[in-house]
């Protein structure tokens, strides 16, 4: 005979015997969950390894290493293992792979070998306990391995009508603006020191600053 529990996804067996004298004894399973649903993946993120393991990417600075994390659960059977691969997308051709058990929530290769402005996708598949399984993809990770290019930086001393103030209204500040563009998008950087910056030397980047740009400082 078979008998539902009050978990409506949870089944047991129960069996009576009973032997030629009437004699009977009775037995029941320790019960089967019937999971009919795979694991769900909220998340499944690339990073920059060489910037930080915790912040979504999708570009990376080094061409040694992959990563990516996840947030993934399955309530019913629950989460076996995690089967994981990074294909370079225009090839699909497997770069890296690897399982991890349910414990895990990140992944972490070193010493792969990639190519400058080649893409990367992160493959994850999640299988549960009753051998269902779902599989996610990342949004693929660049690799820019170049160093910015400055030759098109513009340097110089904002006009009086734009100096701020800084400490007091006595200490004039200078600024010098860096544009750059290359694969990785375009960056505005503006560092804004005090002269007085240049003559503690208090900070270890001012010196590089005041030494190549010291006629704009005076």
């Amino acid at each position: 005979a078979r008998s539902r529990s009050s978990n409506p996804s949870t089944y047991y067996v129960h069996v009576r015997i009973r032997n030629g004298a009437g004699a009977t004894s009775v037995s029941a399973s320790s019960g089967v969950v019937i999971d009919t649903t795979p694991p769900v993946c909220t998340e499944v993120h690339q990073v920059d390894e060489s910037w930080s393991l915790t912040e979504p990417a999708l570009f990376q600075g080094t061409d040694k290493t992959l990563a990516a994390f996840w947030e993934c659960t399955d309530s019913i059977s629950g989460i076996v293992n995690f089967k994981w691969s990074v294909v370079r997308n225009s090839t699909n051709k497997i770069v890296v792979q690897g399982v991890l058990p349910s414990t895990e929530k990140s992944v972490l290769a070193r010493n792969v070998t990639l190519r400058q402005k080649g893409v990367y996708v992160f493959i994850l598949a999640s299988e549960n306990a009753a051998n269902l399984k779902s599989t996610w993809t990342g949004a693929g990770i660049t690799v820019d391995t170049e160093t910015p290019d400055l030759r098109n930086a513009t340097f110089g001393v904002l006009p009086s009508s734009d100096v701020t103030a800084v400490n007091s209204p006595t200490v004039t500040t200078r600024t010098h603006k860096t544009t750059k563009s290359d694969l990785s998008g375009t960056v505005s950087m503006t560092t804004t020191l005090p002269p007085s910056t240049c003559l503690s030397g208090s900070l270890p980047t001012a010196k590089t600053f005041c030494r190549r740009f010291k006629s704009a400082m005076a």
